[in-house]
């Protein structure tokens, strides 16, 4: 396994955010797409989780 620098590492811009809407991709099967809160704005994704997960988990 490769390590990292911590100073390397120390670049990085870590963000918490809070998932505040899931729907369905209308185009796929397995994905879901999600609006997530990082505090100042609110950003979309898109995750394979449906196979794991429903909407409300």
């Amino acid at each position: 396994m490769e390590t990292v620098a911590y100073a390397d590492f120390a670049r990085l811009e870590m963000r918490v955010g809070k998932i505040v809407e899931v729907k369905r991709h209308e185009n796929a099967d397995k994905l879901y797409i999600v609006q997530v809160d990082v505090g100042e704005k609110t950003l979309q994704t898109v995750t394979s989780l449906v196979p794991y997960y429903s909407e409300e988990e």
